[in-house]
């Protein structure tokens, strides 16, 4: 943008008229609102102290755990020495549903860490079962385990041996007199004189009385029960007949010893 110019005119003293154009001076560009800003110093009053900062929002404090919750850590061990000197809590009187005893709570309370000791005893209870809940068998396999110790009494009440001398404990009547002569030597003479190597590496050497291993056969063929779910007959060495396979359905505890229907019964 061209700048204005001024015209005047001037009279010499021999009369002579002239015309000047007079240029104005040129004027600086003014300064931006925001550099003024930077270069003005601040002023503070003397009187006046500078605000303070505002104080930082109170973050509230974490709820404290209660009851129970007060004594579950996520690691909590066993002291391996127990504590004789600790007085353990009274338990009842007979065992609870997990079928732990009063004894073994209260033995297991003196293993208990001094901060755990001190709790209340339904809190105490409550770690020691979750201790013991991983060796407690679970109520239907105690009723299993129950059933099959029953059924294993009522066989042995009701079997009749058909060798009796197999179930003597007389070394002397199933092992053979030379192995139980190395065995006493106790020498690497005794026991290199019974043994033998068929085939390079392996070794073999007599044990067993053949009169025993043939009672032993002849007993376990008397003694066959068949309680499977699915029976499959196989020739092992020996010559038999009746290789069948028998489908039969499971029975509950009431009826496992019953006989067998036609119904139920299907042969292949």
């Amino acid at each position: 943008m061209p700048l204005p110019r001024r015209a005047a005119t001037v009279r010499t003293r021999r009369g002579q008229i002239h015309r000047v154009t007079a240029m104005p001076p040129p004027q600086q560009a003014p300064e931006p609102a925001g550099l003024q800003l930077l270069l003005q110093p601040e002023v503070v009053a003397p009187n006046h102290p500078p605000p303070a900062p505002p104080a930082p929002a109170a973050v509230p404090a974490p709820p404290q755990p209660q009851g129970e919750a007060r004594y579950r850590r996520p690691l909590v061990r066993l002291q391996a020495v127990p504590n004789e000197d600790h007085v353990p809590d009274n338990y009842g009187d007979g065992p609870d549903e997990l079928g732990i005893t009063p004894a073994v709570y209260q033995a297991l309370e003196r293993h208990l860490p001094p901060d755990l000791a001190g709790a209340p005893a339904e809190v105490k209870r409550y770690f020691m079962r979750s201790v013991l809940r991983n060796y407690v068998p679970s109520p239907s396999q105690r009723i299993r385990t129950q059933n099959q110790r029953e059924y294993r009494e009522r066989i042995l009440s009701a079997y009749q041996p058909l060798h009796p001398e197999l179930y003597t404990n007389d070394p002397s009547t199933f092992i053979l007199p030379a192995f139980l002569q190395a065995i006493n030597g106790n020498t690497e003479e005794s026991i290199t004189s019974i043994m033998m190597e068929p085939a390079p590496g392996v070794f073999a050497f007599p044990m067993l009385k053949p009169s025993f291993c043939q009672m032993l056969m002849s007993e376990i063929a008397g003694f066959h029960v068949d309680d499977s779910e699915v029976t499959l007959n196989i020739c092992l060495g020996k010559h038999f007949t009746g290789a069948d396979m028998y489908f039969r359905g499971i029975r509950c505890g009431n009826h496992v010893n019953s006989g067998t229907h036609d119904e139920v019964l299907i042969d292949v």
